[in-house]
């Protein structure tokens, strides 16, 4: 019988009686109440308990209607289930729920289980969400898993601190009295009179105990194109299945010094290409160039590149002058020192570059190069190369 299910409070009772043709019989009774004492609180609980034999073996189980088969399948065990599930709605944003439940069993094969959850905002603009389960099984084994999640649904502003987020999760599982998996994430953004900053943390530990973690530390400043001065820093330092750690940099500079002379400095260690491998690779930029007048700008620079894997070094330093001769037409020339090396191999050059870029319409462009190398190595011989590139739009 039950009450009916439109009531704030109900209850609910089962019994049942079952009689086999092999001598084996099962009874059941079902027990369920629903309550909700408060409007914010709802409870729940059960019971179960299964009882099951064989008809020669209970006298008060049903009578046999038909011979004892003495090969039929072996009887299940009787078994009991208690569970409690409540649920409090702290507020119209934020519920807090409960679990438990316990069962026992005649072959000793007894289990318990508990539930925690928390979900919703529990202040505003602040979403949580957080829950964790554990199974325990008698003599072979507990097994638990939890998985919390944090993060402010709009952006806040403290001081001069503005548009500041902030994230976190964090998820584990144990089994076999042994950590499985864990991992942590967080990620916090924010900006302070436009310049923009960032931290990101992401750590993985596997079943092994091997830990993994990135980190990541950003700053740039306003982007204002009419700013006198741009920057970037991007550090991440991640530590790799071996324990080594991998420090990952990119610096940059963009310096206005004035109406006519612009400094730009780039400089970048150990780059990730897009399967996040982490490239042995080395690179800087500098650069000094001023306008002599809107036609013609002198430039000095260096340029550097390693690469620590194919153990080649290329190096530069020199200037070079370009400007407009025309409307359409423009050229450059340049002289570097440059040094260049590999495994087998160390050479110093002197490197000068002649261009001619022409707009033949508005359609056509043609370019004309020239390279004049000379070597101080042995083995290498001076050179002179000449290119000629036709570009058309289509």
């Amino acid at each position: 019988f039950e009450t009916p299910k439109t009531r704030p409070n109900s209850f609910n009772f089962d019994l049942k009686r079952i009689a086999y043709e092999d001598g084996r019989y099962e009874r059941s009774t079902n027990l369920n109440l629903h309550a909700k004492p408060i409007d914010s609180l709802t409870v729940n609980v059960s019971r179960q308990e299964v009882d099951r034999g064989q008809s020669g073996a209970d006298p008060g189980a049903p009578p046999l209607t038909g011979s004892i088969d003495p090969n039929a399948p072996t009887v299940s065990p009787s078994e009991n289930t208690d569970a409690l599930d409540l649920q409090w709605q702290a507020t119209k944003q934020f519920a807090v729920v409960f679990g438990f439940s316990q069962k026992e069993s005649s072959d000793s094969k007894s289990a318990d289980s508990l539930s925690i959850g928390l979900q919703g905002d529990p202040v505003k603009n602040v979403k949580l969400t957080a829950k964790f389960d554990e199974v325990h099984n008698d003599g072979v084994n507990t097994k638990d898993a939890a998985d919390f999640a944090f993060s402010n649904s709009k952006p806040f502003r403290i001081g001069s601190i503005r548009d500041l987020t902030i994230s976190a999760h964090y998820t584990s599982l144990n089994d076999q009295g042994k950590l499985q998996n864990e991992s942590m994430t967080g990620k916090a953004t924010w900006k302070i009179w436009k310049s923009e900053f960032l931290l990101d943390y992401t750590g993985l530990t596997d079943q092994n105990g091997v830990n993994t973690a990135s980190r990541i530390y950003s700053f740039t400043t306003d982007p204002n194109p009419k700013k006198q001065f741009h920057g970037e820093l991007f550090y991440k330092v991640r530590t790799m299945v071996d324990g080594s750690e991998q420090q990952i940099r990119r610096y940059r500079a963009d310096w206005k010094l004035d109406r006519f002379t612009h400094f730009v400095y780039t400089f970048g260690t150990l780059p990730e290409d897009d399967k996040s491998t982490v490239l042995a690779q080395t690179k800087a930029d500098v650069s000094l160039k001023h306008s002599v007048r809107p036609n013609l700008s002198l430039e000095a620079y260096y340029r550097l590149y390693n690469d620590d894997a194919t153990k080649k070094l290329t190096r530069s330093l020199g200037f070079g002058v370009e400007g407009k001769l025309d409307r359409t037409t423009r050229v450059g020339a340049a002289y570097s020192l440059d040094t260049l090396g590999d495994p087998t191999s160390y050479d110093h050059s002197n490197h000068c570059h002649f261009l001619l870029d022409r707009q033949l319409d508005a359609d056509h462009f043609v370019t004309l190069s020239t390279d004049v190398r000379s070597h101080d190595s042995k083995d290498l011989t001076d050179d002179i190369r000449a290119n000629v590139d036709f570009r058309f739009v289509f």
